[in-house]
């Protein structure tokens, strides 16, 4: 038996799981540079989980208000729609 299946999940599953691991240390880490004001950083990191999942709410307004805290209006704005968009 693989290990996949002693632990419950299947191929599919354990994979989505690590993804989404992976996703949110990234996110943690941008969070954290965010929070240090280290917003190119930040930014980038958000940039990134949104290539591979366009609608994660948190990395589109966190990268919202980077854009509103360097005086991006419309496109903070833009994000910020999106986000409550996916997430009422």
């Amino acid at each position: 038996m693989s290990r996949f299946r002693l632990s419950g999940l299947s191929k599919a599953n354990a994979q989505a799981a690590s993804v989404n691991l992976q996703t949110q240390t990234l996110f943690d880490a941008g969070m954290s540079l965010h929070q240090q004001g280290r917003l190119d950083e930040a930014k980038k990191i958000y940039q990134d989980i949104l290539q591979g999942n366009p609608r994660h709410f948190d990395a589109l307004h966190l990268l919202g208000v980077i854009l509103h805290q360097v005086k991006d209006y419309k496109g903070a704005t833009d994000l910020i729609a999106k986000a409550i968009q996916i997430n009422p």
